[in-house]
């Protein structure tokens, strides 16, 4: 009969438990009995929390364990700690238990008498102190197995690494370099690297667990330890795994685009090198096309992939997009005109890499020129960086666009009296152009007559090079080459401020060419 009343009990209790209404009545992270019914409004978790804190209090105060009484009221059976009051226990609970109200009154007071004696000896000054011995003794003892693990990783990793280099490499020799033996072995070493760090989480664990437990205050948090690490990773795994379907299909997206953005880098590069020809598309644009397709393609795919990124229908990525969407519009205004800008010189072929151009004031070869700015390198070594919007809203001046072909045009001009035949300066003009370095013979230089001054004639030699990035280098040439010549015939350079100097020409004569610190040419040659 009394097996059959404890059964009974325990299925009562039990179906509380599962039901929720049962609630238990703890002492320092322990629990002591339960209270399974409510009373007058007060549901049983707030009885056994009301009695639970009392119950503390009294044991922190020193009460004695022998001082537990039971005393019977006009409402139950009152259970006391001395002069102090801890619960009650009334007839709803004694028929929840199954058990007369003085029995069931009885336990409890037996029960809490046990929980206070353990509490006095777990906060004695004796049980602090071993605690302590403990703790030194552990944390002794995590740090030399720490110590040990370390060492044993190391020679494990050289010998594990070891033995597997000659294999991995005679594996990358077979496969004819296909499979590679560095990426294998980092591998390798990133999984050991893992295995080491698992391990030294796990006794650092497991330290901690153990120094918690040594001590009555820390002890209820050494059973939680566990629960509070792994449920981050159950609730994280619980969302991966809800979300499984969409990352599957972000994972076959991903992939198709970036085999379609294989194919079109493929095309486009064959574009470049000439082997695929389309009428009307130059091999030049080929490269910023394949740029300009290749951001449509990720942006189709990042609008199709959106829905699926996991937490994306959440108020607060909502939130954050906006956010940034807005930061980008504010911030982004320059950049997208110099892009758009970009874009339109890319196609316009305005100039190409290594053309000589003039932009505004700026002179110099076209070193980069992307989406966003074209970079010029000058003849004084600098370099100067044009936003691309500024190059469309003035004109561009290419000097050397074909001079590699057609050659570079390159101009000086010089003044001369009436008293010296036109048909003698063309020819000393045409022989300057002649004895200078890295003037082409055709197309043949050619002097123009532009204008008929008041004492002088204005003379222009136009003459073609080959190299359009030395044009300063190639004019400094031809003007030394003019100054030569006219000085060997005694022809004068006229300008209006020898108006008023005396008759008689301003030459320099051969004789006094190379006065010093000057120094004649090896072979004596002028």
């Amino acid at each position: 009969m009394h097996a059959s009343l404890r059964f009974l009990l325990c299925l009562c209790l039990m179906c509380a438990t599962l039901t929720g209404r049962a609630a238990p009545v703890m002492l320092d992270g322990t629990a002591i009995y339960q209270i399974d019914v409510p009373f007058k409004g007060s549901s049983a978790a707030q009885r056994a929390a009301d009695a639970g804190q009392r119950l503390q209090q009294a044991a922190q105060q020193g009460l004695p364990a022998q001082s537990v009484r039971v005393v019977d009221s006009e409402l139950g059976t009152d259970l006391m700690l001395g002069d102090t009051y801890l619960s009650t226990v009334f007839d709803s609970d004694a028929a929840a238990a199954g058990l007369p109200r003085t029995e069931l009154a009885q336990q409890q007071a037996q029960a809490v008498a046990a929980a206070l004696s353990r509490y006095q000896r777990a906060h004695s000054e004796e049980k602090l102190w071993l605690g302590v011995l403990y703790a030194a003794l552990t944390l002794l003892a995590a740090f030399v197995l720490g110590h040990l693990l370390n060492r044993t990783y190391r020679r494990l990793h050289a010998l594990i690494v070891g033995a597997s280099r000659r294999s991995m490499r005679k594996l990358e020799h077979r496969t004819h370099h296909i499979v590679r033996a560095a990426p294998l072995l980092q591998l390798l070493g990133g999984l050991l690297r893992l295995g080491r760090l698992l391990l030294f989480v796990l006794l650092l664990y497991l330290t901690v667990e153990l120094l918690l437990s040594y001590f009555a205050t820390t002890r209820p948090y050494a059973g939680r330890l566990l629960g509070w690490m792994l449920a981050p990773l159950q609730q994280g795994g619980l969302v991966v795994a809800e979300q499984i379907p969409k990352l599957f299909f972000l994972a076959v997206l991903i992939i198709v685009t970036r085999y379609l953005l294989r194919v079109i880098r493929y095309l486009f590069r064959e574009i470049e090198r000439g082997n695929l020809r389309f009428e009307g598309f130059y091999p030049d644009w080929a490269r910023p096309t394949q740029k300009i397709v290749s951001f449509l393609l990720i942006a189709f795919a990042l609008m199709v992939a959106y829905p699926y990124i996991p937490g994306s229908e959440s108020a607060a990525f909502k939130g954050v997009s906006l956010f940034l969407g807005v930061l980008f519009s504010l911030g982004s205004t320059g950049a997208i005109s110099n892009l758009v800008a970009g874009v339109i010189l890319t196609y316009m072929r305005a100039y190409r890499q290594g053309d000589l151009v003039r932009i505004g004031d700026s002179q110099g070869v076209v070193v980069s020129h992307s989406l966003l700015v074209t970079k010029l390198f000058t003849i004084r070594n600098q370099e100067i960086t044009i936003p691309n919007s500024v190059v469309l809203q003035g004109h561009v001046t290419n000097l050397s666009s074909g001079g590699a072909s057609r050659g570079a045009l390159v101009s000086t001009a010089v003044t001369i009296g009436y008293d010296t035949p036109w048909r003698q300066v063309h020819a000393l003009l045409l022989e300057a152009a002649a004895q200078t370095e890295e003037v082409l013979k055709t197309p043949a230089p050619f002097v123009l007559q532009t204008e008929l001054q008041d004492f002088y004639i204005r003379y222009e030699l136009n003459v073609y090079t080959d190299q359009p990035q030395r044009l300063p280098f190639v004019l400094s040439a031809l003007n030394a080459s003019v100054q030569d010549s006219f000085n060997r015939h005694g022809v004068q350079i006229m300008s209006p401020h020898f108006f008023d100097r005396a008759r008689g020409p301003v030459l320099t004569p051969p004789e006094h060419w190379y006065e010093a610190p000057a120094r004649r040419p090896e072979g004596g040659a002028e």
